[in-house]
């Protein structure tokens, strides 16, 4: 049984945001830091989430994938109220929402040149 490129970026898309809604909701002593500002960390997050969605779930392509992105970095804002060692910010949601839309972009971009060098490769 041989997977899809498109099969594998539509299973990398979807862990991408599982491990997004963890790390959201982990209590802060328990999230693992990577020594960036909270707003890069989000930043990177959304940013790769956004180009996987680009390659792997046609339905959340473009300005779908960027609306899901940004209510979710919200609700988890929002949730971080009631989770110990954690603090809300609209920055984090901003920076969330700005890689979302950075992914968005160049998750486009790829996946026209994929499909132009490639055009027997169309989902």
């Amino acid at each position: 049984c041989q997977m899809s490129v498109w099969t594998i970026s539509r299973w990398l898309a979807l862990g991408s945001m599982l491990v997004i809604t963890i790390l959201s909701t982990l209590p802060g002593d328990l999230r693992p830091h990577t020594g960036q500002s909270g707003n890069i960390e989000h930043f990177i997050a959304y940013f790769g989430a956004a180009v996987l969605i680009q390659l792997g779930l046609p339905r959340l392509r473009r300005w779908r994938e960027v609306v899901l992105l940004s209510l979710a970095a919200a609700v988890f804002e929002i949730l971080q109220n009631w989770i110990p060692g954690r603090s809300p910010g609209v920055d984090n949601w901003a920076a969330s929402t700005g890689g979302a839309i950075a992914g968005m972009v160049v998750g486009l971009v790829v996946l026209r040149l994929v499909k132009a060098r490639f055009p027997e490769a169309d989902q």
